[in-house]
């Protein structure tokens, strides 16, 4: 039960998505894997934007990960990778105080700060304090009675992506993904093993 990585993103209106900022805490994984599970995240949540409902708890699973995902109205969306178990409440609370933080800074110096190195520190600050939802559930449960992200849309990325898409194609005409990295996702399949295995 852990969380792997956050990303902030900014959709225009000819829906190209820029990925403004994002972090990870790897560690569980092989040290050979981490830059192909990084461009794994990326392209998953480059390729889930767009399809994205404003104002729509989305919860969408991949293999042993759970993508928990928020998109505004401005465009803004916020994800947070995270295993298969972890607490939904936990990972919209931590959205949630994301967005509000970024777009409410709390001090003069937090206003004067570069846009993308101050959201950066606070995904960083979020990542670290939210890793461990055991520690950080027990705060939130003495302020959330009742669990919010009940609501949340669960779906596979699979049925996400199959309006007309197949997964495996769109990783093969993937310009973010490197040819170890295809490779990888393309050895797992035939296993059906985790692309992404723990160590």
């Amino acid at each position: 039960m852990r969380a792997y990585s956050i990303f902030v993103c900014k959709e225009d209106n000819e829906n190209y998505v820029s990925i403004l900022s994002s972090c990870f805490s790897l560690s569980r994984f092989s040290y050979f894997e981490r830059n192909s599970i990084k461009e794994i995240f990326k392209f998953i949540v480059k390729s889930i934007t767009p399809k994205l409902s404003s104002g729509i708890k989305e919860i969408i699973t991949h293999e042993e990960f759970s993508i928990f995902s928020y998109k505004w109205s401005d465009g803004l969306s916020i994800y947070m990778i995270c295993d298969y178990d972890f607490p939904a409440r936990v990972a919209f609370s931590s959205i949630f105080e994301m967005y509000m933080h970024i777009n409410n800074p709390n001090t003069t110096e937090e206003s004067n700060t570069d846009e993308d190195h101050f959201i950066h520190k606070v995904i960083i600050a979020a990542l670290n304090k939210y890793k461990d939802p055991t520690v950080s559930d027990a705060i939130i449960e003495s302020q959330i009675k009742i669990d919010k992200a009940r609501d949340a849309i669960n779906v596979s990325l699979k049925s996400f992506l199959d309006r007309g898409e197949n997964l495996d194609e769109l990783i093969q005409k993937s310009n973010d993904l490197s040819q170890s990295s295809k490779k990888l996702f393309k050895m797992s399949k035939k296993t059906k093993k985790p692309c992404c295995s723990l160590q």
